[in-house]
């Protein structure tokens, strides 16, 4: 597994790190973007905001070696080009069994989880507030 670590030595909080499934190449290979929770605020619900996140990295990751980079939770041939997983210290908030963002957590996650399904509800009111006339 190729992997690029930035020197998070200065930071002491709970750590989320975001993987976005950005290619799948050949039977293989999948090419991982990695990028760590920013600011960590144990207020906030975050969500997928570009803003929260530090510079993404990019992990070229072999077939042998992806089970344990999230402690084969997630199946090598469910991966799809876009999905979005986190691991770390957070707790997945959700409205009526749907995903609508995360919170940091003092224990670490029991499996990975997904953030690229915002609830329907979610969606509607981000696309409202895009397309609202400004007054």
């Amino acid at each position: 597994m190729s992997m690029r670590k930035t020197d998070h030595s200065a930071y002491s909080g709970p750590e989320v790190f975001r993987y976005t499934v950005d290619e799948l190449i050949g039977e293989e290979f999948v090419r991982l973007m990695e990028a760590r929770l920013a600011s960590p605020d144990p207020d906030k619900l975050y969500r997928d905001d570009p803003e929260d996140w530090e510079e993404e990295e990019d992990l070229m990751v072999r077939r042998k070696d992806f089970k344990g980079l999230f402690n084969g939770q997630v199946k090598w041939q469910d991966l799809q080009e876009g999905q979005v997983y986190l691991t770390g210290y957070f707790q997945m908030e959700d409205k009526n069994g749907k995903p609508t963002g995360f919170r940091l957590s003092e224990q670490p996650a029991q499996k990975p989880g997904r953030i690229d399904a915002l609830s329907e509800d979610e969606v509607l009111l981000m696309v409202s507030q895009l397309i609202a006339p400004k007054r």
